[in-house]
């Protein structure tokens, strides 16, 4: 099931981040390579994630990661080797992960045959995490989380190793296994935490050696802490799509759903969405709800079980594995106002120790030879099997449209059906560039030209003698529909192409399961221009903190309808920041700018927070205006 539709998947964002990273070159810098205002062949764009084409080197790649701020750093050190040795395809670098989660199988084995003293819970454990549609969603992801479970899994096994054996050669072993976990994830530190309880509360006579092995784990690791440190801002920015306050019961509830979901992803996160707002809700719903309350249930019986049936010092071991997790990720929520309750990627660092006490639960009760237990137990990996399936014959990443999943694996089925299309794009999505990128990934043909551009000027002479069967106005805004209408009609672009230009409206009737006639969905038919302004915003920061980006946000779609780090102006050699947008005439905006959050909002001279700045939009508009001062920097 791991190898089933491997290939098929949609090759997500945080996929192609990989591959950036793995190269060993920042975002910015490399997305500076994509060509703007010049018409190239899709194969441009696809040679630059091929990172086996001649450009890149070890010693670069490695040089550029070590100068990159990374929370796990070691998953594309171990790539940069891996995409010499077995290739650069989007499908080899999922074919790491596959190979990580096969080598975790038979240490969970050992774990658990080792801590349980019973075969039966080593089968047991092992099976309940190759099933579990969880694991099987990120088995099949180009990203690090399956070797993150990997490496806790092998601290968690060397740890009872070295309480049992209390060897040098075992303390040396388990430190590096600590500082291996460290550089897959700095939150495995909550592992370890855990680790430091347990000892603390059972093993004070190897309380010395176990500084020792501490002091030796941090002082490989902090150096890198430190720039994890200096380069806060940046991360925090980076993760702003977690801000959001949730009540208590929403943080609890999401806490328990995603515990749930180590075994059943029947209505995967999307559900978890609907019943957190109360919104959508289906038979679908309700069914999975259900199910989900009812696993719930089996791992609170598990914990029960294992605080009153199981030694103390088993017991304890699973409880430090799982509790550091489970109070980071509710205090993030409650005391500085995220949502990583819901974020349950994040959760696997305790994902390992429910999984570990829902066996040993399972194992004693098998081993007392009532019937209702085994059935159970099957039934669990029975579900974890279906939801696999469903997992897998889905074309998006797990089991919900995720970024407009299904709309670009349509634009790529267009574009690769089409004899010889150009897309004209300005990549106009909240992940930009990289949004775009996704589709592109997606295509099978190479016969496909891209124009990439924001300030469309001279198109009319880049078409002059090319031949393409269709030419698609994509993830473009009503500002670039706009002026490729000027251009189209006001400087006689339709003289010299006569040919079919089609607006974005006309894919998306397509995804809405109907049968658009061209005719309708032609540029030259656009009425943008007599419903619509364009308003010009230039902004003239008088002070600005370095490697800032500025952001507009306000009321309206095309200024990011209040989210802070969604729509990003553009830095212009003078020093100020720009960016144009298409909106209806008749609205009133209102409108702020930020770096990036609301801790970042503009402010003005007095050091006050700006109230929204207003306008009602009747023609053609340019505003500047000239920032005094940020929220963050008044104190």
């Amino acid at each position: 099931m791991k190898f089933h539709g491997l290939e098929e998947r949609f090759f997500w964002l945080d996929e192609i981040y990989t591959i950036y990273h793995t190269s060993g070159i920042n975002t910015g810098e490399f997305l500076e390579q994509v060509p703007s205002d010049t018409i190239v062949n899709i194969s441009y764009y696809n040679n630059l994630l091929n990172l086996n084409n001649g450009q890149h080197t070890v010693r670069t790649q490695l040089s550029g990661l070590s100068q990159m701020t990374q929370l796990s750093p070691l998953h594309y050190v171990l790539l940069v080797f891996w995409h010499r040795i077995v290739g650069a395809d989007y499908l080899d670098y999922r074919l790491f992960t596959i190979l990580i989660f096969l080598l975790t199988l038979p240490l969970l084995y050992a774990l658990s045959r080792f801590l349980f003293k019973s075969r039966l819970a080593g089968l047991i454990a092992t099976s309940l995490y190759a099933v579990s549609p969880f694991m099987h969603t990120y088995a099949q992801d180009a990203r690090y989380y399956i070797l993150w479970a990997f490496s806790m899994i092998l601290t968690h096994y060397l740890l009872l190793k070295v309480l049992n054996k209390n060897t040098i050669k075992w303390w040396i072993i388990y430190s590096l296994a600590a500082i291996i976990s460290l550089y897959v994830s700095t939150l495995s530190g909550l592992i370890l935490l855990g680790h430091f309880m347990y000892i603390l509360f059972f093993y004070k006579k190897l309380w010395l050696r176990y500084s020792i092995s501490t002091f030796f784990v941090l002082l490989l690791y902090v150096p890198w802490l430190i720039d994890i440190v200096n380069s806060s801002e940046e991360i925090f920015s980076s993760l702003s799509w977690q801000n959001g306050n949730l009540s208590t019961w929403k943080i609890i509830i999401g806490t328990w759903l995603g515990m749930a979901h180590i075994f059943s992803y029947t209505e995967s996160l999307s559900g978890a969405y609907a019943l957190m707002y109360g919104d959508n809700y289906s038979d679908e719903l309700i069914l999975s709800v259900i199910i989900n309350v009812l696993l719930i249930i089996v791992i609170a019986a598990s914990m029960v079980f294992l605080i009153r049936k199981m030694p103390a010092k088993i017991g304890w071991f699973l409880l430090f594995a799982i509790i550091p997790g489970i109070l980071f990720f509710n205090m993030l929520d409650i005391v500085w106002q995220r949502h990583t309750s819901l974020a349950w990627r994040y959760h696997i660092v305790y994902f390992i120790g429910i999984i570990l006490i829902v066996t040993i639960f399972f194992e004693k009760k098998i081993s007392g030879g009532k019937l209702f237990y085994p059935l159970l137990y099957l039934g669990i990996v029975t579900l974890s099997i279906i939801s696999m399936v469903k997992i897998s014959v889905n074309d998006c990443w797990a089991t919900y449209d995720f970024e407009h999943c299904d709309e670009k694996v349509l634009a790529a089925e267009i574009f690769s059906n089409d004899e010889n299309p150009l897309i004209i794009t300005e990549c106009n999505t909240d992940l930009g560039v990289i949004g775009f990128w996704e589709t592109i990934v997606e295509c099978t043909s190479e016969n496909i030209d891209i124009l990439y551009t924001v300030e469309p000027k001279n198109i009319g002479d880049m078409l002059v003698g090319k031949d393409y069967s269709n030419i698609y106005v994509y993830q473009a805004s009503g500002g670039l529909v706009l002026k490729l209408l000027k251009q189209y009609k006001v400087h006689q672009l339709i003289n010299k192409l006569p040919k079919t230009i089609l607006i974005q409206g006309y894919l998306n009737s397509l995804l809405n399961g109907e049968s658009p006639e061209i005719d309708d969905y032609l540029l030259e038919k656009s009425t943008l221009n007599l419903t619509s302004s364009e308003i010009e915003f230039i902004v003239v920061p008088q002070i600005l903190p370095p490697s800032s980006t500025i952001y507009i946000t306000g009321n309206h779609p095309s200024i990011g309808n209040w989210t802070p780090n969604k729509v990003a102006l553009k830095e212009e050699p003078n020093g100020s920041w720009r960016g144009a947008y298409v909106i209806e005439n008749g609205i009133n905006i209102e409108y702020k700018f930020t770096r990036g959050n609301w801790e970042k909002e503009f402010a003005d001279e007095d050091c006050k927070v700006m109230p929204n700045l207003k306008l009602e939009v009747r023609k053609d508009t340019t505003i500047i205006v000239i920032i005094a001062n940020w929220k963050d920097l008044i104190k």
